[in-house]
């Protein structure tokens, strides 16, 4: 939810360093920043990994470019960090392939990076794409919630 930040607001993303701000954005009106090595995520019902579609987003560092790290937690309370190098202008990153074989993802983590001062690192469009229809929206779910 709330993947390029457009409700101009950091929720359900949470950190307690990272913003959204409209100044530099890859597309829309806003996109979520940091300046350090701090992490911004998302928890969500778990999905089957097999019903994942890609996992991808846009990064940028304009400052300096150094490794920028992502997580993928998983519903057993395991998780998985990797590495990913943006670059100085917005740059397509699908972390599909660092899906494990199986499991159950439940939450992504993303994170600047430090170094030596003005660490500014940018990211939008961050899509976790499923073939996998929400309850709530299927015909069982819109009869469902009629009786709640």
């Amino acid at each position: 939810m709330n993947p390029g930040f457009e409700t101009g607001s950091l929720p359900p993303w949470t950190s307690s360093n990272w913003f959204v701000q409209g100044a530099d954005v890859n597309s829309g009106s806003y996109a979520a920043e940091d300046n350090g090595n701090y992490n911004v995520a998302q928890t969500f019902d778990p999905i089957d990994v097999g019903s994942i579609n890609p996992v991808t987003m846009y990064s940028k560092q304009p400052s300096r470019t150094a490794f920028q790290a992502v997580d993928f937690l998983y519903a057993d309370n395991s998780y998985d960090e990797f590495l990913v190098a943006p670059g100085a202008r917005w740059t397509f990153i699908n972390t599909t392939g660092n899906l494990r074989a199986s499991g159950q993802l439940n939450a992504i983590g993303i994170w600047g990076y430090s170094s030596t001062g003005n660490d500014i690192t940018r990211i939008d469009d961050v899509v976790i794409d499923t073939n996998v229809i929400p309850t709530e929206l299927s015909s069982w779910g819109r009869v469902k919630a009629l009786y709640h």
